[in-house]
């Protein structure tokens, strides 16, 4: 029997010690995400395989059955093979638009940024294993981060359930969707494993050995690591003489640049100004303003002779001109920038040199995108470009517009693009020019956001790309530590917004922490912008700090304050809490 306490055994309760007063505590919210680390992340479609390898291959358990999906979250396993360990990070299985979020797999895809290889399993069972390879391979470049540089090994999984005539036709046509002889494997017979691992091996301990390689040409000069790729910005009036037309000489030295790029192995894109330019000369229109439909004429009449410039020039020294022609919906509406997306991988992969201009013969609203600076940045974004150079009629930036300032300071080095570094901007220098600074800056903007180093260089030399190699004067942007992911660098990167959300205080701190635009946060909305449009985010002080998908119309007013709980009352329906779940801030 317990014995009871008494009255004397208890312990007399103290009185707590009084509380001082203690100032005030600011809160902040820390945005966490882990990512695995591995050698090699596994790919592919749902059951494709991964899971039965990875069971096979190291003591990991994951689930497996026949029906898709069984892998729900990340798994690691350790594999051996010849004395050495191959750490794997196999992700549940991919669909088409996993970059923008089906099946998470945006999330999936964040967890094997950080492998060094990817395996790519396409299962033989799959009636066309070349577009079950294209399908997952597309969404690994689109959701950009670096994966779809990455050495990929391709394998026809499950190919014990093949006769060999079927084998043999799937596996010649992954061969030609992907360019490369792919491996033969069966996790569940132990067909060709041995060989998948040697093979992972291998190139993960080549990846360690580039990675090692690249962090120590970083460390002497950014300007000198070796860009895989590259786009150059031509203006117009490096191109064309107001009097004489096109310069022949000073094409045929940058030429002589770009054929030594491409001779290293470099990708090199150029977006070329000069076809209204060139135009006017060649139809007399002398140096007045035109009107929008004789631009239009002048356009017409210098993109033929622009055109076939660019394609002796690069013949000469056997290389391929393409020639690609945009309007300003060709990369905002994302189905479109897709398709174009395509077509310049295309041509990169077949070694020829994409020529890229505004299709300035169909423009109406505007005759340009405003500057072929912001064209070149959504160029280099969209391709994962690593350095984007303009070539201009000026040698960087400088603290001021020199022309008007004797005192400007020219800045070598900007880690950054801040509201400080904006103020320096100044005008275009010419009637040839439609830029100035302050494009050349939003282009800044859009490339370094997506991880693409800029230079703005004078390119009123011979070999202007070598002067700057040989030290010229120049001014580098230096690409964002942590650049979006491809799908957020095209939000980021939309050059007409369709309207503009002003934000309090909170909402500004909330977006730069990671989070989602609520209402509640919304003080005033201008623009006429549906759901799914681009639109620019202002802090109280009217400056722009992000770009987001809004999820409402501007005449829903879901704005002006609407707490979560008053959504479903305003539109009559059940919908999104957040205003903007996908946003990309600028600083």
């Amino acid at each position: 029997m317990a014995a009871s306490a008494t009255s004397t055994s208890r312990p007399r309760p103290t009185r707590p010690p009084a509380r001082q007063s203690r100032p005030a505590g600011r809160g902040k919210t820390i945005w966490l995400r882990l990512k695995l680390i591995a050698d090699a992340g596994l790919v592919g479609l749902p059951n494709a395989g991964k899971s039965t390898f990875l069971a096979a291959t190291t003591a990991a358990k994951p689930k497996i059955a026949d029906y898709p999906f069984t892998t729900l979250h990340p798994n690691l396993g350790v594999a051996r093979i010849d004395q050495r360990e191959i750490v794997l990070a196999d992700i549940p299985g991919l669909i088409e638009g996993a970059h923008e979020g089906a099946g998470i797999g945006d999330r999936f895809l964040g967890h094997v940024e950080r492998t060094r290889a990817l395996l790519h399993l396409v299962s033989a069972q799959e009636d066309s294993p070349a577009k079950a390879w294209k399908t997952v391979r597309c969404e690994i470049e689109a959701y950009g981060g670096g994966l779809e540089d990455k050495p990929e090994i391709v394998v026809l999984s499950q190919a014990d359930l093949l006769d060999a005539e079927t084998r043999k036709k799937r596996l010649a046509a992954l061969k030609r969707a992907c360019g490369t002889a792919p491996l033969v494997m069966s996790a569940a017979t132990g067909e060709g494993v041995e060989a998948v691992l040697r093979a992972l091996a291998a190139d993960a301990g080549n990846a360690r050995l580039a990675a090692r390689r690249r962090r120590w040409e970083a460390g002497r000069d950014t300007r000198a690591g070796r860009f895989r790729r590259i786009t150059v910005k031509i203006g117009s009036a490096l191109l064309v003489d107001r009097a004489s037309g096109l310069k022949p000489d000073w094409l045929a030295s940058l030429v002589d640049d770009i054929a030594g790029l491409a001779a290293r192995g470099a990708d090199v894109m150029v977006v070329s100004s000069g076809a209204i330019a060139l135009g006017r000369t060649i139809l007399g229109l002398g140096r007045r303003a035109l009107k929008l439909e004789e631009s239009q004429a002048a356009a017409a009449a210098g993109q033929i002779a622009l055109a076939r410039a660019w394609s002796d020039a690069l013949g000469r020294k056997s290389i391929i001109a393409g020639q690609i022609l945009l309007t300003l919906g060709d990369t905002e509406e994302r189905r479109r920038y897709l398709n174009a997306r395509a077509t310049v991988s295309t041509l990169l992969k077949m070694k020829a040199v994409p020529v890229i201009n505004e299709n300035d013969t169909v423009a109406t609203a505007e005759i340009r995108y405003g500057d072929n600076d912001r064209l070149a940045a959504r160029i280099a974004a969209m391709m994962g470009g690593d350095l984007l150079i303009l070539l201009s009629d000026i040698d960087g930036l400088y603290t001021a517009p020199p022309a008007l300032d004797p005192h400007a300071r020219h800045i070598p080095d900007v880690a950054r693009i801040t509201p400080e570094i904006e103020a320096m901007a100044g005008a275009a220098a010419s009637e040839l020019s439609r830029g100035g600074m302050r494009t050349k800056l939003d282009a800044g903007k859009i490339a370094t956001a997506a991880g693409c180093a800029m230079i703005i260089a004078r390119g009123d030399v011979a070999n202007p790309i070598a002067a700057i190699a040989k030290g010229g004067k120049s001014t580098l942007f230096r690409p964002a530590a942590q650049p979006v992911s491809a799908y957020k660098a095209w939000i980021a990167g939309n050059l007409e917004p369709a309207g503009r959300v002003t934000v309090d205080a909170g909402a500004v701190a909330a977006l730069l922490s990671g989070k989602s635009l609520l209402p509640a946060g919304v003080t005033a909305g201008r623009g006429r912008f549906a759901r799914g449009d681009t639109v620019a985010i202002l802090g109280p002080a009217g400056r722009e700090i992000a770009r987001g998908l809004i999820a409402y119309d501007a005449a829903s007013r879901c704005g002006s304050r609407a707490r979560t709980g008053e959504i479903q009352d305003i539109l009559g329906y059940e919908a999104r809490a957040a205003m903007s779940s996908t946003a990309t801030t600028w600083w």
